[in-house]
């Protein structure tokens, strides 16, 4: 639906518009990228990829918001659209992530969610015997929070009603379609 959008008449000026909104976002998820391939690529390509001891990229282990989707859509290639559309088509048997394939995340921008995933075991190896790499991941997990967490207006949610206002509805506009979020935003006079 998204990337139909995306690609109608009026897609290019969408296109755009949504591009001009998403760079802050972006430049998070540059330095979120940088920090976690110094920090914990070698660890997480073993427990994740290799020995399978993680529950990263575990099939219930991924939320995925609308935005997750719109910003990955908007910065995507139609092949790499379609190679997603086709995992969805047909979904592995595994039980691991229906986007995970054979070279990693078929997602140009993974969700949010898996970004700033841990798995127990990084947990401890990792962030706790190291308080500065620890502080550093609390820090990204807050400012992930100025983009999703709607007590305030964020981009997640700017990001939905954009596409509600076109008339466009998903599942997965959980920001403002969740009782628990919609609660939030109540609670912060955002309704």
């Amino acid at each position: 639906m998204m990337a139909r959008h995306l690609q109608g008449p009026q897609g290019e000026s969408l296109r755009r518009e949504i591009t001009g909104q998403i760079k802050p976002y972006l430049a998070f998820r540059n330095e979120l990228d940088a920090f976690q391939k110094a920090r914990f690529k070698d660890f997480c390509t073993s427990a994740c990829f290799n020995d399978k001891t993680s529950a990263c990229c575990s099939r219930e282990g991924i939320v995925t918001f609308f935005a997750d989707a719109l910003i990955n859509a908007v910065i995507s290639t139609p092949q790499q659209i379609n190679a997603i559309l086709d995992a969805i088509k047909s979904p592995r048997q595994d039980g691991r992530c229906v986007y995970l394939s054979n070279t990693g995340c078929l997602w140009q921008i993974p969700p949010v969610v898996c970004a700033l995933f841990v798995c127990d075991r990084l947990e401890r190896q990792i962030l706790a015997p190291n308080q500065g790499v620890r502080k550093t991941w609390q820090a990204f997990q807050e400012k992930r929070k100025s983009f999703t967490w709607p007590d305030r207006p964020v981009l997640f949610d700017d990001l939905e009603k954009l596409f509600i206002e076109k008339g466009l509805d998903s599942p997965l506009m959980y920001l403002n379609k969740s009782p628990g979020l919609l609660k939030i935003k109540a609670k912060a006079g955002l309704l």
